[in-house]
């Protein structure tokens, strides 16, 4: 086999993959309890704009998000089907993460954007806030990056 096909196959696995972490849970049953309430507050969001809440896996997103290996699950309130909702600028995000034997959430947070990566050679996650959380003199929103390092996740910087 050449290079060429060689690194198109690797090309094919890798968008294969990418899409079935990012891809929502298809089945209601296999969503953890913890996970399952918050999606209530997702359906909750949604009503309180004014919209009517589709399915509530709509709002899932299935990610490995600190490294060990386990896809995690992420509730985005932004994600689930809303029809009537008036647009929504920013997002509830909870991030929830396998410790031990359970689903343990690690971030509940209002953000306009996000970002799962790495920085630092880390499996990274970047929130994007409204000026007023940025903490700088400048106006606008910024992005602040957080990396898990061991099981631990720690704030590296704010753009």
């Amino acid at each position: 086999m050449s290079s060429s096909e060689r690194a198109e196959r690797v090309g094919i696995l890798s968008a294969v993959l990418g899409a079935a972490l990012l891809a929502p849970s298809a089945r209601a049953e296999d969503i953890p309890h913890n996970v399952r309430s918050e999606l209530e507050v997702a359906r909750d969001l949604c009503v309180k704009a004014g919209g009517t809440p589709g399915a509530l896996e709509g709002a899932i997103v299935r990610h490995g998000v600190d490294g060990d290996g386990v896809v995690d699950w992420i509730v985005d309130s932004r994600r689930l089907p809303c029809p009537g909702r008036s647009r929504a600028e920013s997002t509830m995000l909870f991030v929830f993460v396998r410790y031990q034997d359970r689903w343990l959430r690690i971030l509940l947070d209002t953000v306009l954007d996000w970002e799962v990566g790495f920085a630092r050679g880390l499996p990274s996650l970047k929130l994007k806030h409204p000026g007023e959380e940025c903490m700088q003199p400048r106006k606008g929103p910024c992005w602040k990056t957080f990396v898990f390092d061991r099981g631990v996740m720690r704030h590296i910087r704010t753009q």
